[in-house]
């Protein structure tokens, strides 16, 4: 397995005036900026849904993904991060909700105290969200180091869409 920097695409290092001065790979894939249909798996019925997890991620589905296409932020193939975003942020919701409502400490069965598991999940899927926002550009700093080329301004096709 390679250690270091990941390397960049060619469109970044281009967009930052390919400063190594390197040759650029020509060849490199390039995807189309399209509509992005909401996953299935996040249409569960509200019986189902026992946490609110998944109405939390089409909430979040319908607030980003709009956003991330009309800037040429994220492409087709880049629908699987975006799900992963959505699903891991609906997560944090959840537990923040739960952390604010219950605690941050419970008793055990014999008359202990822990932490919560809701801190846990908040604490994980947190550092899941940075991670995950740092890939698809969604960090103030992460923004600054891309380039948007092409489809900015692109729109989404939201007919047929059930909520």
């Amino acid at each position: 397995m390679a250690s270091g920097r990941r390397p960049l695409p060619s469109s970044v290092k281009q967009a930052r005036g390919n400063p190594g001065k390197r040759a650029l790979l020509h060849n490199e894939p390039t995807p189309t900026v399209s509509t992005l249909d909401m996953p299935e798996w996040f249409m569960v019925p509200e019986s189902e849904d026992k946490d609110g997890v998944m109405k939390q991620t089409r909430h979040e589905w319908l607030r980003i993904v709009e956003e991330c296409i009309s800037n040429g932020m994220i492409t087709i193939v880049d629908e699987s991060i975006l799900a992963m975003w959505c699903s891991t942020y609906a997560r944090y919701i959840v537990a923040c909700r739960n952390v604010a409502r219950e605690g941050t400490v419970v008793e055990t069965a014999a008359g202990g105290q822990k932490s919560s598991v809701w801190v846990q999940e908040r604490n994980n899927s947190g550092r899941d969200l940075k991670g995950i926002a740092a890939e698809l550009g969604f960090t103030p700093s992460s923004r600054s180091k891309v380039s948007v080329v092409g489809n900015k301004g692109a729109t989404v096709d939201w007919s047929g869409l059930n909520n």
